[in-house]
């Protein structure tokens, strides 16, 4: 199991306990209230429970509303103080060094420092997964939370960046689906993209370059991006031809946060080139990122 993802699990569970101890009760713990015939006129009613049936007629939820009528439960809450202080000491943990702020915005060009190492880290997560090269990585800039700062990165930095469980999908598109995509991006500004570069000229993308050649129509070409957009998420309809598709499992976080720390262990700090992939005028963002 991974780092993050076990972080992620202990913070879930801190936060409910904490909120379950602060209005006290915990799981298997008894409603000790009395009825509503036993209470007097002026108090409230006890919460009823709510019993939610799915479509085929199995109940899919027993809520009881919890207020301040629940006695609290101050020992769950001391019980969480020591999981909770080891997952913040985790986060605090320094993994790399950013050699400037790589941020989600940038200057003449549409593209990010941030959306450039990412898609970058994709690509190249995808060709290691796969074994075979891949020729573009794409992700939604939505999907990216956060900056990093300069200086020291920590686990934390990275899980601020991309907090979601997104997966690494690689599949393949011919070149007209894989316009589709980028002409979908360019209603919007565009979005993080390697091995691309290419204008955005009326909300369309033009001069399309894969790699150093311009783009084929025709021509397969390997293509990886996240579950969520695979899923449908942002509604580029491209998608939906692709073909030999792979769900690798791979979390897009955990391989950011691999990146980082190989590149400390070569000596190295975090950086992207300055080169532009993306440039033009973007119209209004009125798209779904």
């Amino acid at each position: 199991m991974n780092v993050l993802r076990r972080s992620l699990g202990v913070l879930g569970a801190l936060a409910m306990g904490i909120t379950l101890a602060a209005c006290g009760t915990t799981s298997g713990a008894r409603n000790t209230q009395p009825k509503p015939a036993e209470r007097p006129a002026e108090e409230k009613p006890a919460a009823k429970k709510e019993k939610k049936e799915a479509s085929d007629g199995s109940p899919t939820a027993n809520l009881l509303a919890v207020d301040d009528s629940v006695p609290a439960a101050p020992d769950v809450a001391q019980r969480l103080v020591g999981p909770r202080v080891a997952v913040e000491k985790e986060m605090q943990e320094v993994v790399g060094q950013a050699a400037r702020p790589l941020t989600r915005r940038s200057g003449a060009s549409l593209d990010s420092p941030l959306g450039n190492l990412v898609s970058d880290v994709m690509r190249d997560a995808g060709t290691e997964v796969t074994g075979k090269p891949v020729d573009v990585a794409f992700t939604n800039k939505g999907g990216l939370r956060a900056d990093l700062p300069k200086g020291a990165l920590t686990r934390g930095h990275i899980l601020e960046v991309m907090p979601f469980d997104n997966a690494l999908v690689v599949l393949e598109l011919t070149g007209e689906d894989l316009l589709g995509i980028l002409d979908r991006s360019s209603m919007h500004g565009g979005d993080p993209i390697s091995g691309v570069t290419f204008r955005i000229e009326n909300a369309k993308a033009v001069d399309v370059k894969v790699g150093d050649a311009p783009l084929d129509p025709a021509r397969t070409y390997r293509f990886c991006t996240n579950d969520y957009i695979v899923d449908g998420g942002g509604r580029y309809e491209s998608i939906k031809k692709a073909r030999n598709i792979n769900r690798t499992g791979v979390l897009i976080r955990d391989a950011l946060l691999n990146h980082v720390i190989h590149q400390t262990e070569q000596g190295k700090v975090i950086d992207v080139p300055n080169t532009p992939r993306v440039i033009g005028v973007a119209p209004p963002n009125k798209a779904d990122m």
